[in-house]
């Protein structure tokens, strides 16, 4: 699935989660859109991704110059919340006055999730990483985050 130039706003969800889900393996490449004024009682008042059938694929999302402007989330990512095992490849976007009631005012990435952003304006306190839950033997590191 792609979206183009399309204008996500004034979405209010109420006891659910984003304007826009993503789930079951999806994978879909949204380009030029705006994600402004947005909120939830839930989490990612803009985005909210899961991998619920992770035997299928992962939820894999890749955002190419989106703007994520006002949204609010009573929860986690303000603008996107990523969880459970998704991915999320973000290329040239803008995050600005986004608001979270609990942690990642502009994203949160949680469940051992990926967030990979290229190029964009985002404030690293923006961001919340849940801390990954590794098996064991698996070597320590940080495979997920800001690329520095």
């Amino acid at each position: 699935m792609t979206v183009l130039d399309g204008d996500h706003a004034y979405h209010v969800v109420t006891g659910a989660n984003g304007a826009v889900y993503f789930d079951y393996g999806s994978r879909p490449t949204v380009s030029g859109c705006l994600f402004r004024n947005n909120s939830t009682d839930g989490h990612g008042g803009a985005v909210f991704s899961v991998s619920r059938a992770s035997q299928l694929e992962n939820t894999t999302m890749r955002f190419v110059r989106c703007r994520f402007e006002g949204n609010r989330a009573k929860g986690y990512g303000g603008a996107a919340n990523f969880h459970d095992s998704s991915i999320a490849l973000v290329e040239k976007c803008v995050f600005t006055g986004n608001q979270a009631g609990l942690k990642g005012n502009a994203v949160a990435v949680t469940g051992s999730s990926r967030f990979e952003p290229l190029d964009h304006q985002l404030a690293g306190n923006d961001i919340f990483e849940e801390p990954l839950i590794r098996p064991e033997g698996m070597p320590a590191g940080r495979p997920l985050g800001l690329k520095k």
